[in-house]
């Protein structure tokens, strides 16, 4: 891994020293092809009409093309559609997510245009559609309508790992065993519903009694990670009803699984979706709606992600405040760029990618700052960029599809726009760090909500005995902490301060659980990720929900603060959280009235042993953390 960062800082060092010294009037000769590209973006972004700016860069290029406009064609590069998200290809449909106020007139325009809505959010104001290029021409001219852009498909977070034995799992682990004995819990009475992708396989699992009955609101055919969390959450808590919804398509369909499951009536929710338009610095739709499932008295656990930690030198993700500088891409009409660390005026994809995002510190849907984001090979040709308006109504996001190995992300800032904040994103990525330069803090969107339990990794795989302080999160577990500066409304939390010194801090994620298990289900024999670790928390809650059916999210968020194996970094962490979450002293918590000395004589002093051996390793990491303070 050293060998292929330190060829890669090469790559970037040898081009920004060839380069460098350019200055602007040399860069500006028109025999230079790469101010001519970067020209061309320039212009054909200037011109573009009111409600093309609604459009993301993608869509606008694709809509001015095929209309046939010398602006969208002169274009040395346009951005291609990303292949898994244009649909009915032989109909020049595309899926696309519409920001709008949904009136019975917009729908029916939709239908007027022959597009198909896959799904809706009313509460939420965005939709899924079908939709033809001529189709999406005419919707951004209405008035309801404030942005349309390529819908982006729903990462789950399951991750590779090695086989692992057919009776690895979260019993031994997390003490489950241990305290349904002591306790006579199995979270009867208790509602989970599961989101994810799909329940393939579900009917053969039950034929095998490996799962109950399940209440299927919603499927997505051709997945089965759904079923592989429902035997999780059934393993730890069998007495519990189960639900599931399928998050598909997007942004809408994680809405709509969350309302579907809410009106259920279910206790506890867990997912294992990231979304790679999240945004970092504001709550966004699902962030909101997980907030309000929260508020409602609903247990809301999700995977904090599989994008990896700067702890483990594994981040995709890059954040700071934006730092002014130059470099040979930049060009008449931007300000200057933004420079990484080494004052490098690029960032070096170290990973294919199926997709990276800027993200900046704007509210939601209210961005007056234009921010752009460049693509370009080693040698400086432009190869993709991402160039949506922002101009009072925009919002701060910019993203690229397909982007490869050795490719240089470029940040620059147009003329009249503030410094903000950053968040870089590399999602989908086949290699971890997804960036030459990288930081903490990849938790984003609803993992970063107020109400949601974000739950990191920490592997179970051959685990025969509790886990101990000296257990580690996964080298992928997406980590913290999460800066949010303006609330959900888009009111600013520090006004005037914009940067990673105000707003709020919240510690994401908030506790760690099992990984690396095992289920009968096939894909999924091994299974690791932040998608197995949800799973396995929320089936302990499941454990305490039935012990105490008067639990709110505090109080849980309280136990789990007192009673977790602090791991990592003393206190909470950004990588941990609290740390591992463990049955046996959440529930002993919960019934100190219950006596050990009522429980057979091994299970006895087993337990006791473990609690107070957690209460002295807790008592020992507080001491060395006010130590270190000091």
């Amino acid at each position: 891994m050293r060998i292929r960062l330190s060829i890669l800082s090469l790559v970037l060092a040898v081009a920004t020293s060839a380069h460098g010294q350019e200055v602007r009037s040399q860069a500006s000769a028109a025999a230079n092809p790469m101010a001519a590209a970067i020209d061309a973006v320039k212009a054909e972004k200037a011109s573009r009409s009111p409600h093309h700016r609604k459009l993301d860069t993608q869509l606008a290029v694709a809509v001015r093309s095929a209309k046939g406009d010398p602006q969208a064609s002169a274009l040395p590069v346009q951005p291609e559609m990303h292949p898994s998200e244009s649909v009915g290809s032989a109909s020049g449909s595309y899926l696309v997510e519409i920001r709008a106020d949904i009136t019975p007139q917009l729908l029916q325009r939709i239908a007027e245009l022959s597009g198909r809505i896959v799904a809706k959010s009313e509460r939420h104001g965005v939709m899924t559609a079908e939709l033809s290029l001529n189709a999406i021409d005419s919707l951004a001219q209405l008035d309801e309508v404030k942005r349309i852009s390529m819908s982006r498909e729903n990462i789950l977070n399951q991750s590779a790992g090695p086989l692992i034995p057919a009776n690895a799992d979260g019993l031994t682990a997390h003490a489950v065993d241990m305290a349904r004995e002591r306790f006579g819990l199995d979270g009867t009475g208790v509602k989970v519903g599961v989101i994810s992708g799909g329940v393939d396989h579900l009917t053969d699992l039950q034929a095998q009694g490996a799962l109950p009955e399940v209440t299927v609101l919603s499927d997505s055919p051709g997945d089965a990670e759904g079923t592989a969390m429902l035997e999780i959450v059934h393993s730890i808590a069998p007495g519990a009803e189960l639900f599931f919804a399928t998050e598909t398509p997007g942004t809408v369909g994680l809405l709509q699984a969350i309302e579907d499951l809410s009106q259920a009536g279910v206790d506890i929710i867990v997912d294992d979706v990231t979304r790679p338009a999240a945004y970092p610095f504001q709550d966004d739709e699902v962030a909101v709606a997980v907030k309000r499932a929260s508020d409602a008295g609903i247990l809301y656990f999700t995977s904090s992600g599989n994008t990896g930690n700067a702890l483990n030198g594994r981040a995709s993700s890059y954040e700071a405040d934006y730092r002014s500088g130059t470099g040979p891409v930049l060009r008449e009409g931007y300000m200057d760029l933004h420079l990484f660390d080494d004052n490098s005026w690029g960032n070096t994809l170290i990973a294919n990618a199926s997709i990276v995002c800027l993200f900046w510190s704007d509210p939601i849907g209210a961005s007056a700052n234009d921010y752009d984001l460049y693509v370009y090979d080693a040698n400086l040709n432009l190869v993709n960029y991402s160039a949506d308006f922002q101009d009072g109504n925009g919002f701060p996001i910019e993203c690229v599809f397909g982007v490869e190995y050795t490719q240089i992300l470029v940040v620059m800032r147009d003329e009249g726009a503030e410094r903000r904040a950053i968040h870089l994103a590399v999602s989908g990525g086949d290699y971890q760090p997804g960036m030459l330069f990288t930081t903490a803090g990849g938790i984003r969107g609803h993992q970063g909500s107020a109400g949601a339990f974000a739950v990191a990794a920490t592997s179970a795989a051959g685990q025969t005995t509790p886990f101990t302080p000296e257990s580690r999160v996964e080298a992928f577990s997406t980590d913290g902490f999460r800066r949010i500066l303006f609330e959900a409304d888009g009111t600013p939390i520090t006004p005037g301060d914009f940067s990673l010194s105000g707003g709020e801090l919240r510690r994401k994620p908030d506790i760690t659980a099992a990984d690396g298990v095992a289920t009968n289900v096939p894909g999924f024999e091994s299974f690791f990720g932040t998608s197995a670790a949800a799973p396995n928390a929320a089936g302990i809650a499941a454990l305490m929900l039935q012990a105490n059916r008067d639990l709110t999210p505090a109080q849980v968020r309280e136990i789990f603060a007192e009673t977790a194996i602090d791991i990592e970094a003393p206190g909470i962490d950004p990588n941990s959280g609290y740390g591992i979450v463990m049955a046996t002293a959440v529930l002993q918590y919960l019934l100190q009235t219950k006596s050990i000395s009522t429980m057979g004589p091994l299970t006895g002093i087993a337990l006791a042993t473990f609690i107070v051996g957690l209460g002295v390793a807790r008592s020992r990491r507080r001491l060395e953390s006010v130590r270190r303070s000091r």
